[in-house]
């Protein structure tokens, strides 16, 4: 007989270890995590098994992303695969006062009596979800998608229903209690009773039911004839299925039968699937046109200041003023080592002095002075749930604490010996938006921002103000903020330094997709750390020269930081299995 289309035919079987889960990351890696002794996290790569260390006994959190996340009791780690680099374990954060972990990846804190949601890898203090609302009381937060948070009314019988709960929620009505969904797609997968369930988030309307399993007449409920469930295994053989990810329109799900577990994969039909492959090549081809269409006056430009540079560096090689490139050593040996006793937060201020912050409470900040630690007084962030540290101006570092709505900021600095800590602004995050990594934060208005430091105030004073209209997919950029100028990075194939405007530059190359940025206020240079490669690239923002070198970590490590930079000597941290270390060279 014809197959029906609402049958999903499964083309593979793989059998999995025993107490064995699998994950699917967004960008199709499937992550095996064996929860029973001996764990074991992994992928398998052209054969092979490529293993994670595992940070002791540990519990699984979920994935999203292209990230599976696991926790011991108090801290969070994340997990990363590239054919490159293998697999990759790196201390994400402690676990936050009074945060509830759940599986899947989801978060969830109580502040001031209200109710805030997040995935476990974002930024809790910009990224949360207010559910406050008292109409969401006692549902079951499964999911969250494209900025909404996904509740689970539970019902007995076979009725679903779903439905957009003011701007940041939506409520699933059905019996059952997993979802998948991938932020590229609108589509939620949930997988029950030898059927796939799919709604699409856009309509918020159910798709037609695909069967997965055999379904006896008993455990199926009465609806068309067109949409029962149909045989797939077997009616002797007894299956429980979980729901595992999609991917370029192949679902995977993990199924058990009696005690064996297996890996089993079919293809979607085209409307159950967003098709980002073809959505893809639409957009290179619509960046191919646009590129076809630049006006000639663009190169002539181009070739005005191409010229002008070479006739700069010729007059640099008749003075000799390469030798600075020439005797630059293209590979960094750290000479100094110190294991730290815990993982601090090492931050150098500008006249070299060293502060040590644990930014997990209790929290503390010290200095070393002749030899003994001289501890602050934190009295300002007491009661506070987190407090960061977000980088440093002049002899000044600077801190931040989020509580509900409202974002508190904070100014050390060491005067006789002695660290004063202190608070110096609170605004309501609902009126700014943060920088990262850097003590500002801006305001938007008609393509245009407006950037403050911590200490001031957007009601009195005029910030520094920057035309982005020209620039497209603004949040795919980095953005670092140095002397008057705003630097947007962003990794490309191709290696370009283009000044958009008298206040905006854009900087694409290769090597920009996971790094972090240093500058000091004083210093022409931007330098820019790739610790997956291991390598600093420096721009020079005088002359938009750029300067890549390679550095050897001291230990065995995945996770890198640049500390400062004072009088030539480059101070960094290394995270690996050993604990944090402080280099220098």
């Amino acid at each position: 007989s014809e197959m029906p289309n609402n049958f999903l035919d499964f083309t593979k079987e793989e059998r999995l270890d025993s107490g064995t889960m699998i994950v699917q990351a967004d960008n199709g890696t499937i992550f095996y995590y064996k929860y029973s002794a001996p764990q074991r996290l992994y992928v398998k790569w052209n054969g092979r098994e490529m293993d994670a260390t595992l940070p002791g006994v540990s519990y699984d959190v979920g994935a999203h992303g292209n990230a599976f996340y696991v926790r011991t009791n108090n801290e969070i780690y994340k997990a990363v695969f590239t054919p490159a680099d293998g697999m990759k374990i790196t201390l994400l954060r402690g676990k936050l006062e009074d945060e509830e972990v759940y599986s899947e990846g989801l978060c969830e804190i109580v502040q001031d009596g209200k109710r805030f949601v997040y995935r476990v890898g974002d930024d809790s203090e910009i990224d949360f979800i207010d559910v406050s609302d008292p109409e969401l009381e006692g549902l079951d937060m499964i999911g969250i998608h494209r900025r909404k948070a996904i509740f689970l009314a539970k019902i007995s019988d076979c009725r679903r229903s779903v439905l957009k709960f003011r701007d940041n929620a939506i409520v699933v009505a059905c019996k059952f209690q997993r979802i998948y969904c991938c932020e590229s797609s609108p589509f939620l997968y949930v997988v029950g009773n030898g059927n796939l369930y799919t709604i699409n988030t856009d309509t918020m309307e159910f798709l037609l039911d695909l069967a997965i399993e055999h379904t006896t007449a008993a455990q199926t409920c009465p609806r068309d004839p067109a949409s029962r469930s149909r045989f797939f295994f077997q009616p002797d053989e007894i299956w429980t299925v979980n729901g595992v990810g999609v991917h370029d329109g192949v679902i995977t799900l993990s199924g058990r039968k009696g005690n064996d577990f297996y890996e089993m994969t079919a293809q979607l039909p085209k409307d159950y699937f967003e098709d980002t492959s073809s959505n893809e090549e639409l957009r290179k081809m619509g960046e191919r046109i646009k590129e076809l269409e630049a006006d000639e006056t663009q190169w002539a430009v181009e070739r005005a200041d191409l010229r002008l540079r070479i006739v700069k560096m010729e007059k640099m090689l008749r003075e000799g003023k390469v030798g600075a490139f020439q005797s630059t050593k293209p590979f960094l040996e750290f000479d100094r080592l110190e294991k730290l006793s815990k993982p601090l937060v090492c931050i150098q201020l500008e006249n070299g002095s060293l502060l040590y912050f644990d930014n997990a409470k209790p929290f503390e900040l010290y200095t070393i002075i002749r030899g003994n630690p001289q501890n602050a007084d934190l009295s300002p962030i007491e009661g506070e749930f987190d407090c960061a540290f977000k980088g440093t101006i002049g002899n000044h570092a600077y801190f931040r604490s989020v509580r509900g709505k409202v974002v508190k900021f904070y100014r050390a600095t060491i005067d006789n010996d002695t660290i004063i800590f202190e608070q110096i602004n609170a605004m309501k995050t609902t009126e700014i938006s943060l920088f990262h990594n850097q003590p500002l934060y801006f305001l938007e208005l008609s393509k245009e921002w407006s950037v403050y430091k911590y200490h001031e105030n957007h009601y009195d004073v005029e910030g520094d103000k920057f035309d982005i209209s020209e620039i497209n997919h603004l949040s795919k950029y980095d953005r670092q903020y140095h002397r008057g100028v705003l630097y947007l990075f962003r990794e490309n194939s191709s290696a370009t330094v283009e000044r958009v405007n008298e206040n905006v530059v854009k900087v694409e190359g290769p090597l920009l997709d996971v790094t972090s940025f240093y500058a000091l206020p004083h210093s022409s240079y931007i330098y820019i750390l790739n610790c997956d490669r291991n390598i600093i690239i420096i721009l020079n923002t005088a002359n938009f020269a750029v300067t890549q070198i390679n550095y050897e970590p001291p230990i065995e490590s995945d996770n890198h930081s640049i500390v400062g930079i004072y009088d030539g000597i480059l101070t960094m941290t290394f995270d690996g299995i050993l604990g944090r270390h402080l280099s220098t060279t």
